[in-house]
């Protein structure tokens, strides 16, 4: 509904299909993506739901409305992905595709060896497909000095990394590395980010070569290395104990809850997404990202909730 009514819809959607790069008026491309993503896993898991599972509406053409809808909906979020144009959207929903075999056979103690390894396959074939589809994408949003970055980092050569857009990230993670040894245990606090990036001499010296972006950088563009100096180790996997937490509270609730092996496969997806896309962007320290973290957490563990509360409610009885 934001991009809806935040632009011209239609005209940016047929100028993103023309392979121009679009955020339809939400903030930037990257949010615009995020969100994107997320609606994509959501449409598409629940496509899935109701065509395969016939208790939620026994009525036929409530079904088949509902599976056309939402199919429809799910190619829509699927094209806004791809012209949005974040790469690390895209990789994060290639590595969700890639993991979906084994996240399903950790939701379901049905799921065989053998049929793992035949969802590989099959998803190994969609892969090769789509990456076919978006490599001339991607080559043309890595300019010379990303592709520059990248090579450097695979030689382990750390010098001059160009302040390019993946550079950038590369250069902040390499300045945050001395900050997090001084601190591990319990980091310093949260403005370190902007620290990070207003006292390092690499950023001062090296400006101008993308001034527009790194003159009023304040962030490391990684909310997990974020956390590290911010709040030590203690701190991240504090956090990494919530994403836990929300798997760990559906598979205690498996026998009452309806269809639990699907929401816990669903729960395991948002995280690999999520916890993928804050490696490139900070996310969670978002407003945005708060407000989409809190829709696909909370939702789901209200179901740990209501159910606790109900077999609460009936020991009391």
């Amino acid at each position: 509904m934001g991009c809806i009514v935040h632009s011209d819809f239609i005209k940016e959607f047929s100028s993103g299909l023309q392979g121009n790069r679009i955020d339809f008026n939400i903030k930037n491309a990257q949010y615009t993506s995020m969100f994107s993503g997320l609606s994509f896993i959501f449409c598409f898991f629940h496509l899935i739901l109701l065509s395969f599972t016939k208790n939620l509406a026994s009525n036929i053409k409530i079904r088949i409305i509902g599976s056309i809808t939402l199919f429809i909906l799910s190619v829509l979020f699927f094209t806004m992905i791809v012209i949005s144009q974040s790469r690390m959207v895209w990789l994060a929903i290639l590595i969700t595709i890639t993991l979906l075999p084994l996240l399903f056979s950790i939701c379901s103690e049905k799921i065989k060896l053998k049929h793992t390894l035949f969802g590989y396959v099959v998803i190994f074939i969609l892969m090769f497909f789509i990456i076919k589809e978006i490599a001339p994408m991607i080559e043309k949003r890595s300019g010379q000095g990303d592709m520059q970055s990248i090579y450097k980092i695979i030689d382990l050569d750390t010098d001059n990394i160009p302040m390019s857009s993946v550079g950038i990230r590369l250069n902040s993670w390499i300045e945050s590395i001395p900050w997090f040894n001084s601190h591990p245990i319990l980091g310093l606090d949260s403005n370190t980010p902007g620290l990070i990036i207003s006292q390092s001499k690499l950023f001062s010296e090296r400006i101008n070569e993308n001034y527009g972006i790194i003159k009023g950088l304040r962030h490391l563009h990684n909310f997990h290395i974020e956390m590290l100096v911010s709040y030590g180790i203690i701190g991240l996997l504090l956090i990494y104990a919530l994403y836990i937490n929300l798997p760990r509270s559906l598979l205690s609730i498996r026998e009452q809850l309806p269809n639990a092996n699907l929401w816990i496969f669903l729960s395991l997806c948002c995280i690999t997404y999520w916890l993928t896309i804050n490696a490139f962007e900070s996310f969670n320290s978002r407003n945005y990202g708060v407000y989409s973290h809190n829709v696909f957490f909370a939702g789901l563990y209200t179901f740990y909730l209501a159910i606790k509360l109900d077999l609460k409610d009936k020991s009391v009885e």
